[in-house]
């Protein structure tokens, strides 16, 4: 029993890393489409884990590709509003997400800011450190510092680490 629970737990972390590395893929691909950088994920080689390779490849030619055809679909006037874009899970930013946000973390003691754009990019600086991240369904994606659900409330937000409760900051918004 015990190792069947271990196979499970492992089988879980694998496919969270796999969905990060995925993530953070779609995130690069994304921004190198809006800097006209040509598609070549290898520039980031150091930015994943070898076995999650494929997983970052297969995100960053999505993201890429995806922010070709917004790009050809708003030239075209496609586009009315936010709220028809079409914008699958990966890259859906609810609106009051957008922006700017800054508060503290009692838990480690820290000042915290974050900025979400509507691209799905994230940026937290944590006292001295800067990470830089990715937004998906409800939860905050960073290098080398998992998942954090992400909740509104009153004035701001909730960032919280998922599984440690403890390490939770409201951030009030800054724009």
């Amino acid at each position: 029993m015990g190792d069947g629970a271990c196979v499970s737990s492992a089988a879980t972390w694998d496919r969270s890393d796999s969905r990060a590395a995925y993530d953070l893929g779609y995130q690069d691909g994304s921004r190198d489409y809006d800097r006209d950088k040509r598609a070549d994920y290898t520039r980031y080689r150091g930015s994943y884990d070898w076995s999650t390779e494929r997983d970052f490849a297969s995100g960053y030619r999505a993201g890429y590709e995806q922010q070709a055809q917004r790009s050809a679909s708003s030239r075209r006037g496609d586009l009315e509003d936010d709220d028809e874009r079409g914008y699958d899970s990966v890259a859906a930013v609810p609106s009051w997400l957008v922006g700017g946000f800054r508060g503290w973390n009692e838990f480690s003691g820290a000042e915290v800011g974050l900025t979400v754009y509507p691209n799905a990019a994230v940026v937290l600086v944590s006292g001295d450190r800067t990470r830089q991240g990715v937004y998906r369904d409800g939860q905050v994606y960073l290098r080398n510092s998992g998942a954090y659900a992400v909740t509104r409330a009153r004035n701001g937000i909730r960032f919280t680490k998922t599984g440690d409760e403890r390490n939770t900051s409201y951030l009030r918004r800054t724009d």
